[in-house]
């Protein structure tokens, strides 16, 4: 059976939670969050804690998941599967639990190998989604990671590497893709929305202007999806424009400005579909 599958790819605090939610509010479309990570979660992370006490967007416990909480018991009886075969199991239920024409989102980011094997065995689209490097270098010091705390130059150095390779493989395996900007996607959420419902052949939905009211089974992701009093609507986090270190530092971020504009505004140019 050939399946129907949307991937949000690209780097780490991009909007990918947002948009997972959102999208998840159509009829015919399911988000299930980072699909890869909980595919790859260690033996003893199944038989710990993690999932009996971190909530799913459906806002259940992640072991009390309609969707969820059978998958989680079969994977910690299977741990050596391939993530292809563990993939398989998870389409195999997607349809059994939500029918053959839902189309399943897959929020996982990160390019994998058996991203290429979707693609083809069945029917792959993707979205990468892109944040403004400015905006994302900010949102990354304003975390509490370590690994952030590095420098302008150095999270502007991950910027530009994560979103090259995302970009190169999906060109290389040839895979459907659409090129979106956060910021296009949350100061014009209805007119982007629309423009992928049309990219995926799909009737656009005013309910996916509310994210807090998404069908998505998001048990791996950001945490926001555990309060939807934060993203009762889409709306655009402009932080960044009052940073002074940016300001003074946005001069070392010109020779990235050409494939920021390109991959960020791709829409508002005219070129996001490829």
């Amino acid at each position: 059976m050939t399946h129907r599958i949307i991937l949000i790819a690209g780097i780490g605090h991009s909007g990918s939670t947002l948009l997972d939610m959102a999208l998840g509010c159509h009829p015919r479309i399911v988000g299930l969050g980072e699909v890869s990570k909980v595919l790859r979660t260690p033996l003893d992370e199944l038989r710990g804690e993690r999932y009996r006490q971190s909530l799913c967007s459906c806002g259940a416990v992640a072991r009390d998941c309609p969707f969820w909480s059978g998958l989680l018991a079969w994977l910690e009886d299977n741990p050596t599967l391939s993530l292809e075969q563990k993939y398989c199991r998870v389409l195999e239920q997607f349809s059994q639990h939500f029918g053959p024409d839902t189309r399943l989102l897959d929020s996982s980011k990160t390019v994998r190998p058996y991203q290429a094997w979707l693609k083809q065995q069945h029917d792959l689209r993707a979205i990468h989604l892109t944040r403004d490097v400015r905006s994302w270098i900010d949102s990354r010091l304003r975390g509490n990671d370590p690994r952030d705390k590095g420098g302008t130059l150095r999270l502007a150095a991950r910027w530009w590497r994560g979103n090259r390779r995302t970009e190169r493989f999906l060109a290389r395996h040839g895979i459907n893709t659409f090129n979106l900007g956060y910021e296009e996607l949350a100061l014009q959420p209805a007119i982007m929305l629309e423009t992928l419902c049309q990219w995926l052949g799909l009737e656009f939905d005013p309910a996916m202007l509310t994210p807090s009211a998404t069908s998505s089974h998001i048990i791996r992701g950001n945490a926001a999806r555990q309060d939807r009093s934060r993203i009762a609507a889409i709306r655009y986090d402009a932080r960044w424009m009052t940073s002074s270190r940016l300001m003074l530092q946005s001069p070392l971020l010109l020779p990235l400005a050409a494939r920021n504009r390109r991959l960020v505004y791709a829409n508002t140019r005219g070129a996001g579909r490829k």
